[in-house]
């Protein structure tokens, strides 16, 4: 009987080892295949993966944001998604613009295509590498509604970036917002300002 168990003891240990090691593998193997298919940075891709649930997987037939700052905080992300360092996929990069033109009104959205959009980032991105920007989730503060007809809004917002110099500030905007004609908001334009929002350049 003592031999018996001498005997099960290493096969019982070496039945452990065996079981550990091709589960490690398969660990391995799964999350291998996971990083070469998948179209986020590997080591980003959790959140990633919120950002696209949060934008582009959104079902915006029947949850479509309902107020001025519902939609530019919808926006803020998309800009977040884009130039977070997220993506690793060209084709995740235009389907992420589509969906951030889908945002804009027909005026907005005219006056680039989404392939001129996509260039205009890959420029954006060069320039914020450069520098070491990385961006951080946006604030958006208050919008002020036209109440004559309700349909026009201004919204402002912070867009903050982390930045190895005191010089580079964080970029302000005022979103000049419209409804569609299915009483949708969307994007009409928007001006570069200073922390107090007030628009540069103006009189």
């Amino acid at each position: 009987m003592k031999k018996q168990r001498k005997h099960i003891v290493p096969f019982i240990l070496i039945l452990i080892v065996g079981l550990g090691l091709i589960g490690g593998i398969a660990w391995y193997a799964v999350t291998t295949q996971d990083a070469m298919e998948t179209p986020f940075v590997h080591e980003r891709r959790h959140t990633a993966q919120q950002l696209y649930n949060q934008t582009i997987g959104r079902d915006m037939e029947n949850d479509y944001p309902s107020t001025p700052r519902a939609l530019l905080e919808l926006y803020a992300e998309t800009v977040l998604f884009l130039h977070g360092g997220f993506i690793a996929e060209e084709d995740m990069f235009l389907r992420a613009i589509n969906f951030q033109r889908s945002l804009f009104t027909d005026e907005l959205a005219g006056l680039l295509t989404a392939q001129q959009q996509l260039n205009n980032l890959r420029e954006s991105l060069v320039i914020m590498d450069y520098y070491g920007l990385s961006p951080r989730r946006s604030h958006v503060y208050e919008f002020t509604l036209d109440y004559v007809d309700g349909r026009t809004a201004l919204v402002e917002v912070r867009h903050p970036f982390r930045h190895p110099f005191e010089y580079m500030g964080d970029m302000y905007r005022v979103y000049y917002l419209q409804m569609d004609w299915q009483d949708r908001w969307k994007i009409h334009s928007w001006a570069q300002t200073d922390e107090f929002f007030n628009i540069l350049g103006a009189n």
